[in-house]
């Protein structure tokens, strides 16, 4: 997001602050533009940042008996339904997101 202010030709970012110095009248306008760091706002918006990332889920650590589960499945069937993908969930203790993930990486394997 860029900020102006027009009355003293400053336009602040983030993290750099640009000067327009403009020389001549209307008939033959010149210019040129200097940067600043803007060190103090850049420490402020940047722990923002750091707060608004979403934290993953950790990584699923399938049981045998739903990897043989699923393996099974998979054998019978590449693509599940949502019905079935839903279902095949129910019956593992798994989320739908994770069966669906887990026919993904396994089509890649094939």
């Amino acid at each position: 997001m860029i900020t102006c202010f027009n009355d003293n030709n400053f336009c602040i970012t983030p993290f750099i602050t640009l000067e327009f110095v403009i020389i001549g009248n209307n008939d033959n306008i010149t210019g040129e533009s200097r940067f600043h760091h803007n060190q103090q706002q850049a420490n402020r918006i940047i722990p923002e940042l750091k707060m608004q990332k979403k934290q993953r889920k950790a990584r699923t650590a399938f049981t045998d008996h739903q990897l043989q589960t699923l393996e099974k499945s998979f054998e019978r069937q590449k693509y599940l339904s949502v019905q079935d993908r839903m279902e095949l969930a129910a019956k593992l203790n798994l989320s739908d997101t994770q069966v669906k993930t887990w026919y993904q990486n396994r089509r890649v394997r094939l």
